[in-house]
């Protein structure tokens, strides 16, 4: 079922609605219209929708190639990342991880307990698409899979996996391993592709890994910034020329230069932010327990938008045109859609099973919407129109 909200509404309904600042609304609009026209009035229609069953357990992200031809999910408690030609939605392989004994964090509990080290939890790609790096959940680190399968050897650290194909055959592969800190979870790449950025959830830092060389075997990290409590979503920005970051357990944003790694400001007020997005002009972040979207303009640091969500919001994802925001709402099974302009809300769908991951891809008017449901080990597939 979707929820289709009515366009053609104007300006000063915006504002009321959205709680836009006027003056941010009327300056962005002023200063920046060709970047909204003729976003500011886009809806959604669902034309279809698909559901893949027991696709990796414990799916905890999607993500789209840079070619767009391809899908990975990253599957925490199957210990693997599966990769699907994104046309036919067919898996094409799988890599499944050597296991080591390591130690897990239960979240409920709140206490660690002897688990298994390679949990995937986020991805990234560097090297123009050759390399997928995966955050390993309880390894303290993260590793790069080579997706053309060709690689010189490789020296210590490392971690062992082999590569399932479709037609079951299997290939023995190793993985460098970079060194972390405790329970890595997000992963961003440097604008000129020669970084990694990796928010560390226990040690409260963000390691720098220099990756600037085409040789594996001389990544390394370079620097652990000190953040606040719990950091998650982190965003490099090219334009502001900033790294933001998020801090749930401390209800803040930091930050940083990008190139000297020193604070700028810390944004503080915002309740257990999570995940980070950009445009041009703004900075998107989901606020888990305030249940809210919000927008932040990245010249002034201040809140140009809020909106209420579903329980518990978790991923935001645009679409490829920047128009609509896609936000999956883990505690409601709910994927909401958002219009990025003035985050009114014009859409949403029933994902069941608690969906944490959104990845999409656009073909002129037509958005592709891949969702992941951790508890129910699927993959809900939306197709939707955009009606600029």
């Amino acid at each position: 079922m979707i929820l289709l909200l009515a366009n053609g509404i104007d300006a000063s309904f915006f504002q009321k609605r959205s709680k836009i600042s006027s003056n941010a609304l009327l300056a962005s609009a002023e200063n920046h219209s060709t970047s909204f026209s003729p976003y500011t009035h886009a809806k959604v229609q669902l034309t279809r929708q698909q559901l893949m069953n027991a696709q990796g357990r414990g799916i905890k992200s999607v993500l789209l190639s840079p070619d767009k031809s391809k899908i990975y999910s990253l599957n925490l408690e199957g210990l693997s990342v599966y990769e699907y030609d994104r046309k036919s939605r067919k898996l094409n392989r799988e890599l499944r991880f050597k296991p080591t004994q390591g130690k897990g964090y239960n979240y409920q509990t709140r206490q660690w307990y002897s688990s298994m080290q390679e949990k995937p939890v986020e991805g990234c790609f560097s090297h123009d698409g050759k390399y997928l790096w995966v955050s390993l959940h309880n390894a303290g680190g993260i590793v790069a899979w080579n997706l053309h399968m060709v690689e010189k050897q490789i020296k210590q650290p490392i971690k062992e996996g082999y590569v399932v194909y479709s037609d079951q055959t299997r290939q023995l592969t190793q993985l460098k391993f970079i060194e972390t800190g405790t329970t890595p979870k997000y992963i961003s790449l440097a604008p000129e592709g020669d970084r990694l950025f990796v928010s560390n959830w226990h040690s409260n830092t963000i390691s720098v890994i220099d990756i600037s060389s085409d040789d594996p075997n001389d990544w390394k990290k370079i620097k652990d910034l000190k953040t606040k409590a719990v950091p998650r979503g982190i965003v490099a920005s090219p334009s502001a020329k900033k790294l933001f970051s998020t801090n749930m357990a401390s209800n803040s944003i930091m930050v940083r230069d990008m190139e000297t790694y020193a604070v700028d400001t810390i944004l503080t007020g915002y309740r257990q932010p999570r995940h980070l997005l950009e445009d041009e002009y703004y900075l998107y972040a989901t606020l888990s327990s305030a249940e809210k979207l919000i927008k932040i303009n990245k010249e002034s640091l201040e809140l140009s938008a809020s909106c209420q969500t579903a329980d518990d919001p978790r991923t935001i994802a645009f679409s490829e045109d920047k128009s609509l925001i896609f936000c999956t709402c883990y505690g409601d099974n709910k994927l909401e859609i958002y219009r990025a302009y003035d985050l009114e809300k014009v859409g949403e769908v029933k994902s069941y099973g608690g969906p944490v991951g959104v990845a999409t891809y656009q073909e002129d008017n037509h958005v592709e919407v891949w969702v992941c449901n951790y508890k129910y080990a699927s993959i809900s597939i939306f197709d939707f129109d955009i009606v600029y």
